[in-house]
């Protein structure tokens, strides 16, 4: 099941058919939100959202991501129980949220969650062309694990994808990990 969970700045709620709303679709059929995405080949409607959130399993959790009373985002965790694994994937659809570090906020949130429950290492992958979820990855203590050549057709061309992993065990390196002093708060699980 699925737990809410807080952070400083925002709560993650599990997310039912109950929340999806018309503001949510907005975003999935953003071009420019969802310029990275696979999804963007996609026209989402309400019925698709509602689809896309009963499809989630036992192994599988997804949030909405609220700031006080507003909807920023949602966040996804898909779990290989055997294996100990979680990917995760993300998307901040509030622009007016962007670039104040609350991606950063809900994705330790849920990696902090995934490390108390037992799993052994999160993994995230992107094109290598999206600079914004690689920052991300990054300033979260992933590493970069590996590049597939032409692995996403965009237009004419043939991009990578880069995939990004962090292990229960690994000591929080970032280069970033210096900004989070006085009188900036530094998300939990930041060590």
């Amino acid at each position: 099941m699925t737990p809410a969970l807080r952070s400083f700045r925002l709560t993650l709620h599990p997310y039912t058919r109950i929340l999806v709303s018309l503001e949510h679709v907005g975003w999935l059929n953003d071009p420019e939100l969802m310029q990275y995405s696979e999804n963007r080949h996609l026209r989402h409607t309400l019925m698709s959202q509602y689809a896309y959130v009963s499809n989630f399993g036992d192994n599988q959790h997804l949030w909405l991501i609220r700031c006080g009373e507003k909807d920023i985002g949602t966040i996804s965790a898909h779990v290989d129980d055997i294996n100990k694994r979680a990917n995760l994937g993300i998307l901040l659809g509030s622009r007016e949220h962007q670039g104040q570090g609350l991606a950063a906020e809900a994705w330790l949130a849920v990696i902090d969650w995934l490390f108390g429950e037992g799993i052994h290492k999160v993994e995230a992958g992107c094109r290598d062309d999206n600079h914004p979820m690689r920052r991300l990855a990054v300033t979260t203590g992933m590493t970069l694990e590996a590049e597939l050549p032409g692995h996403f057709k965009c237009g004419d061309k043939w991009l990578s994808a880069v995939l990004y992993g962090r292990f229960k065990t690994d000591q929080y390196h970032s280069e970033w990990d210096a900004m989070w002093s006085e009188p900036f708060y530094k998300p939990g699980g930041m060590a």
